[in-house]
């Protein structure tokens, strides 16, 4: 089973966005980074006698900064990268192909090969599903839903590559 699809630079940009959820190191770091920063200004703002009202907000409102900061500061490296001649290879058509070997990948500028024991799930979200195919590394391949497919059936494609990873 083939599948060929294309990826612009706005679907990588996109994309490098939702990945934040999917991140387990990122996501740690930002819980325990957050809940260091807030617990730091609530004791402080507790020092000072602020209201309990206060400290909620100041809270939330520290959280959604770091959030909004992290996201910001990962779309411009992201951006800058691609659009600075960093994107060979990411940037443009794919073709992915099912064997029972693995999982194949060809690119203008690569070509690989992943066994079934190295991919190892398949997230997704409204715009893309996401196939890991390096667990420690985090490394994946991004597949567009939105129907710019030059061949293949993303949803039975995926469907297979799941079934895949269950019996790998």
């Amino acid at each position: 089973m083939k599948i060929r699809y294309h990826l612009t630079r706005l679907d990588i940009i996109r994309s490098s966005i939702r990945t934040i959820v999917f991140n387990r190191a990122l996501m740690t770091y930002l819980i325990v980074f957050a809940g260091v920063m807030i617990g730091w200004s609530l004791k402080t703002a507790a020092q000072e006698g602020r209201g309990m009202a206060f400290l909620v907000f100041s809270a939330i409102f520290q959280l959604v900064a770091i959030v909004i900061l992290i996201v910001i500061g990962l779309t411009i490296t992201t951006s800058l990268a691609l659009f600075f001649g960093k994107g060979r290879g990411i940037v443009g058509e794919h073709e992915l192909e099912i064997s029972d070997a693995g999982l194949a990948e060809r690119t203008e500028f690569n070509d690989s090969l992943h066994k079934w024991k190295g991919v190892t799930a398949v997230r997704e979200t409204s715009h893309f599903y996401f196939i890991r195919v390096n667990e420690s590394g985090g490394a994946f391949h991004t597949l567009p839903k939105n129907g710019r497919c030059f061949e293949g059936d993303v949803h039975a494609f995926v469907a297979e590559i799941r079934k895949r990873i269950q019996a790998a």
